[in-house]
């Protein structure tokens, strides 16, 4: 609940450039708030959420922001439950971004052989 409400928060704030929620249990649910704000928000650079519960689902919804966004820099996301299948979900929205210049990824969930056909 916590880490949606700072996500509302920065839909309209104007002063902040980092943040760093690591290790706050964060899930899809938060993680849509995430996008939303990635969409809108004109002055965030760097957004740190590694050692999270974000699975394909959460990183599909950020990366839907991405598309959009023209200021965050970096965003990192680390050590959550992303597949292959979430990282190519990313792979489509840099091609519509072009001010994202470091991104921390990791697929941190083996993939089943039959996922990778």
């Amino acid at each position: 609940a916590g880490a949606s409400k700072i996500a509302e928060m920065l839909e309209v704030n104007s002063s902040l450039r980092e943040v760093s929620l690591g290790g706050n249990s964060i899930g899809n649910d938060a993680a849509a708030k995430f996008g939303k704000m990635i969409a809108i928000n004109s002055t965030l650079q760097e957004l740190h959420l590694n050692n999270n519960l974000i699975s394909d689902d959460g990183a599909s919804l950020i990366a839907e922001g991405l598309k959009t966004n023209k200021c965050l820099r970096e965003l990192w996301l680390v050590n959550n439950t992303i597949s292959s299948i979430g990282v190519l979900v990313f792979a489509e929205a840099l091609e519509e971004n072009s001010a994202l210049s470091r991104l921390g990824l990791t697929a941190s969930v083996r993939d089943e052989p039959s996922a990778m056909s």
